[in-house]
């Protein structure tokens, strides 16, 4: 009988399988950090991060189009009239 991390094997051979699901097991999860790895590196990439901001700064001016619009126009109203005087 072997025993190892609390749980008695009868044999290697089922101490062997459970040797190879851990090493499975841990390969899985070493490729899944690569993967989650790759993804951050490819999103935080600088043309991601421009076009991301793009993004951002459309969504916030087509959605205060309109605000925008009228303190633009009351900004130019008032610097046309000052030039009049």
């Amino acid at each position: 009988m072997i025993q190892s991390m609390g749980k008695i094997y009868t044999s290697f051979s089922a101490l062997d399988k459970d040797i190879k699901i851990a090493q499975l097991e841990k390969d899985i999860e070493v490729e899944l950090l690569k993967s989650k790895y790759y993804k951050l590196k490819e999103k935080s990439s600088p043309a991601n991060v421009a076009l991301s901001f793009a993004r951002k700064m459309n969504e916030f001016l087509y959605q205060y189009r309109g605000s925008i619009v009228k303190f633009a126009a009351l900004y130019l109203i008032k610097r046309f009239v000052r030039k009049k005087k």
